[in-house]
């Protein structure tokens, strides 16, 4: 189980690392929310500031919430609409791996090319293994900040979920 779950990490830095991948380097842009913003704004829905890695993290709970129904998480996810049975199969995927753990770092980097996506770090913890930081994604789509459709499904296929919204893993 420690191998699969090591390659499911290979594959998700790599998949990440090559979806993200910009070669423009100093185009990047860094953006902080400012703090005379709203206490009340989503900072998911501001499409001129990516959110923080606190309401990534938030985002990611709520996906993985088993007490929400699938319908209503398909506006965290990219794509997900396809098969909102996905956080369901990911739900699974991290009782069975207790051990595996995701937790989004540092400030996003939008990508000045396409301000419609950024980066961010990730925190990935194995079972006996030091934390890795990984890259992902996360794209403005339909109104709101969302995670990647590539970054879950590297996610996915690091887990061993298959997919009707990952074609590679289904």
């Amino acid at each position: 189980m420690k191998r699969v779950l090591t390659a499911g990490l290979a594959l998700i830095a790599a998949a990440s690392i090559g979806a993200c991948s910009d070669n423009s380097g100093p185009s990047q842009t860094s953006t902080t929310t400012s703090a005379s913003s709203s206490a009340s704004a989503d900072p998911m829905t501001n499409p001129n500031t990516p959110p923080p890695a606190s309401a990534l993290d938030a985002m990611l709970k709520q996906a993985l919430d088993p007490s929400i129904p699938s319908t209503q998480k398909t506006k965290l996810v990219q794509g997900s609409q396809a098969d909102p049975t996905i956080f369901d199969k990911l739900v699974q995927g991290f009782q069975k791996n207790p051990g595996i753990t995701w937790k989004f770092t540092g400030i996003p980097l939008r990508d000045a090319s396409n301000p419609d996506t950024a980066k961010v770090n990730v925190q990935v913890t194995l079972p006996n293994n030091p934390p890795q930081t990984v890259p992902a994604q996360i794209v403005f789509d339909q109104g709101r900040w969302k995670l990647s459709s590539n970054t879950v499904c590297t996610l996915s296929d690091g887990l061993g979920v298959k997919t009707k919204m990952c074609p590679a893993t289904s």
